[in-house]
């Protein structure tokens, strides 16, 4: 334990906080106060120091001034004024160790609000918080591989019918599919859709996947934004909402496409699930200097000012969304986030209207996407 005294410890002398040990102690041939006796009782040594003895230790190379004071009192008070204890030099040691006090606190805030940030910034609260209901995630998503399954026999045979009937031998593009029936159309881009809502479910259960960079490729951004249009119109058509296709867009981008896709596939998705019949959907894709502009505005529930941040935490869906919108999953913005994070050094962001259309309110996603 530091003591603010010089201290006897184990025949050692010890120097203090508020008060060192003086050069006279140091060389001191009598060491009187090592005998000292009785407990809380003042001495006085042949050099004028003070010494006491306190129920464990015994002090000494001190100087308590007082009324009377020895020849040899007032030569070292003298000679060592930093020996001297008074009502200042308590004060001022107070003072200090307030000082230090308040420092101390100062940076361990300081800490806390580093870690804190550092650990909201690196996701690691969402990653814990997944390895702690990995179990959950891997129970109550267990279907993916019967749906993955299901959809590829789905998605064979459909491409098996389009082939054959259009004699098609390549890519089926839309010109191919402007050659098939309404029904075959509408059963090819569900599968689409399908597999593309089993791709954000199997990140959940392993992110590792939207990683490999062995799968990056060049690709349009406004090709892959104008593929999730093509792939929701026959849901669109059904509530009557209309999709605005805006802005100027050549520029492709290096990446993973299949983890970039789910990025515009629930932006597209979200907007038109919660969006209400006969609204109208406006997606803008604008090439700027150094990113592409990418954004989906349309009328969907209320965010409360809480929910900004929350609606990007897995499974966390809006109070007003759920009203909306029984059946949803709560985890599509959580990993089109992270892919903007990780794989596009960038970020996903919301903004919405103060004023109520129809109890709905315009919102927009947005996302500025680096051109590297």
């Amino acid at each position: 334990m530091i003591e603010l005294l010089p201290s006897w410890e184990d025949n050692n002398k010890l120097g203090g906080v508020l008060i060192q040990i003086n050069q006279r102690c140091q060389n001191c041939i009598y060491n009187n106060c090592q005998n000292a006796e009785k407990v809380d009782t003042l001495y006085e040594c042949p050099y004028g120091f003070n010494y006491l003895k306190s129920e464990s230790k015994i002090f000494f190379g001190i100087l308590i001034p007082d009324k009377n004071p020895s020849k040899q009192k007032r030569k070292s008070i003298y000679e060592f004024p930093d020996c001297v204890i008074t009502k200042s030099a308590f004060d001022n040691f107070i003072l200090f160790c307030r000082n230090i006090s308040e420092e101390i606190e100062k940076n361990i805030t300081n800490e806390k609000d580093r870690v804190i940030n550092d650990y909201v910034k690196q996701n690691l609260f969402k990653e814990n918080l997944l390895a702690g209901i990995k179990d959950s995630i891997n129970q109550n998503l267990s279907f993916f591989h019967d749906y993955q399954q299901i959809n590829g026999t789905i998605n064979r045979n459909i491409n098996v019918i389009i082939r054959e009937k259009t004699k098609c031998t390549d890519e089926i593009t839309d010109d191919i599919l402007a050659k098939c029936s309404q029904n075959e159309v509408a059963i090819y881009y569900a599968s689409q859709i399908l597999e593309e809502k089993l791709s954000i479910a199997k990140a959940m259960r392993d992110f590792s996947w939207l990683n490999r960079t062995s799968e990056n490729k060049r690709f349009s951004v406004h090709g892959c934004v104008l593929k999730y249009v093509r792939m929701y119109k026959s849901i669109t058509e059904q509530k009557s909402i209309r999709i605005d296709v805006l802005g100027k867009s050549h520029q492709e981008i290096i990446k993973n496409p299949k983890a970039f896709s789910i990025i515009p596939h629930t932006f597209i998705d979200n907007a038109i699930k919660y969006s209400p019949k006969t609204e109208k959907i406006t997606i803008y894709v604008n090439d700027e200097k150094e990113f592409i502009t990418f954004s989906v505005k349309s009328l969907g529930p209320k965010i409360t000012k809480r929910e900004y941040t929350q609606i990007f935490v897995p499974f966390y869906r809006g109070e007003f969304a759920k009203k909306v919108e029984e059946d949803g999953s709560g985890y599509g913005l959580y990993v089109a986030q992270r892919i903007a994070k990780e794989h596009l050094n960038s970020l996903i962001t919301v903004t919405q209207s103060d004023s109520p259309q129809k109890n709905y309110f315009e919102t927009t996603f947005s996302i500025n996407i680096p051109i590297e």
